[in-house]
């Protein structure tokens, strides 16, 4: 039987990160208390433009995320499409923003990923009681500087693993044959895992101002989270604002206050 080859690798690109840009929409505010990653940004190398996976970023980034707050003890997960919650709470936003390149990669975007999240933040510095902060999770003070160090480099792992898969979520990385390292599972099915919002009873706010409810049943291979309406229907929603109306968890309410 003639094997099917893997798909073509999603771009000549390499990892990076960059000074976070003020003027950037994709930056997170900082404070004192909170840890601002230097922006981690899939830029392209010479080479022909190929189509890059921009909706799969940010959730690559939210993983990386949930990984360094479950190193720390805190059972951290992903909302759909773009936070970490943790104890009910929010503790970290995840924004990604494509950026035209110049000079030698001039016509090719690259794709800015900003990640902010709450490091030292007490309660009383929280801009909502909705909101946490992994010193409160965790109960003593974070190093702000291990953090950043540590969320930048297993970005760039999962990245890595990401374009070694050819770009494909429901591909696992090919060198990573060790099963118990996330990456021997495809990208697809790590982001199913910790997606929190799987299984809760939601309602979505769409961009043109209506609302959908339903039950969050699966993510697809774009990223979309698939929503089973009201009316028995399954269908898939890219861009949306999320509210948990019932958590898979079995509670009430979009999150409940931590603190």
């Amino acid at each position: 039987m003639k094997s099917t080859p893997p798909p073509p690798a999603p771009a000549n690109y390499s990892w990076t990160a960059r000074t976070p840009n003020a003027n950037s929409s994709a930056s997170c505010p900082s404070t004192p208390a909170s840890t601002k990653a230097p922006d981690a940004a899939a830029s392209p190398e010479p080479g022909p433009p190929r189509p890059e996976p921009a909706s799969w970023l940010t959730l690559i980034a939210g993983l990386s995320v949930v990984d360094i707050w479950r190193s720390y003890g805190v059972d951290a997960a992903l909302k759909w499409p773009n936070d970490v919650i943790a104890q009910g709470a929010k503790g970290c936003g995840i924004l990604a923003q494509l950026v035209p390149e110049s000079g030698s990669t001039e016509g090719q975007r690259s794709i800015i990923v900003g990640i902010g999240q709450n490091t030292n933040m007490s309660a009383e510095q929280l801009p909502v009681p909705t909101a946490t902060s992994l010193s409160l999770c965790t109960g003593q003070v974070i190093d702000s500087s291990e953090v950043l160090t540590r969320l930048l480099s297993t970005f760039a792992r999962r990245y890595r693993a990401f374009v070694r898969a050819g770009g494909d979520p429901e591909r696992s990385d090919p060198l990573n044959s060790d099963h118990l390292k996330p990456e021997s599972v495809s990208l697809l099915d790590q982001a199913r895992a910790a997606t929190a919002t799987l299984g809760a009873s939601v309602r979505m706010s769409l961009p043109d101002g209506s609302t959908v409810e339903g039950v969050a049943e699966d993510l697809d291979a774009q990223g979309r989270i698939l929503i089973r309406r009201e009316d028995g229907t399954l269908e898939p929603y890219a861009v949306g604002d999320i509210e948990h109306l019932r958590p898979a968890n079995g509670s009430y309410g979009d999150f409940q206050q931590a603190h």
